[in-house]
């Protein structure tokens, strides 16, 4: 399964892929707005990835808020460094 970053950095071929930047205004803008795409899709799925487990949890220990806060932290992490690929 190819993390999500890597399917919006690499969804189009070459050729399509200097069409594109032409008609976006360069390379640096095409790159640019798929490294803010592939973040956005990435920090849009972690809240429901830090709350899915919490609701459906079914042991005795309790998630404190410093665990939550970790997970949520891990998964903005992950999606920055994601994102940051340099696949295009």
């Amino acid at each position: 399964m190819r993390p999500s970053g890597d399917v919006v950095a690499n969804s189009e071929d070459e050729t399509q892929a200097s069409i594109t930047a032409v008609t976006v205004g360069g390379p640096t803008r095409l790159r640019l707005t798929k490294l803010v795409t592939a973040y956005v899709g990435c920090v849009g799925l972690a809240p429901f990835a830090t709350v899915l487990p919490l609701a459906l949890q079914n042991h005795s220990d309790r998630a404190t808020p410093a665990h939550v806060g970790a997970g949520l932290i891990a998964h903005l992490l992950v999606a920055g460094a994601e994102s940051r690929s340099d696949h295009c």
